[in-house]
């Protein structure tokens, strides 16, 4: 496994709530509907699937996104 680190305040967190994978679907068509407002610098986005993955309805996936 390779493992990078990232400065925090480069990035904005989003959570995604809900059965997956519609949640994580549903999160980044709420992200790209606001593209412009975000600032994004296209370089780095990622999710992280942490503990609270597999808990069905109320299942979380954070979402981070690169901002200027």
């Amino acid at each position: 496994m390779i493992g990078r680190e990232f400065t925090s305040d480069n990035f904005r967190k989003f959570v995604a709530k809900g059965k997956l994978p519609d949640a994580v679907a549903k999160t980044w068509s709420d992200i790209w509907q606001t593209d412009k407002e975000l600032n994004r610098k296209y370089i780095c986005d990622y999710e992280v699937y942490g503990d609270t993955t597999q808990n069905g309805e109320d299942s979380e996936v954070e979402i981070f996104i690169a901002v200027k």
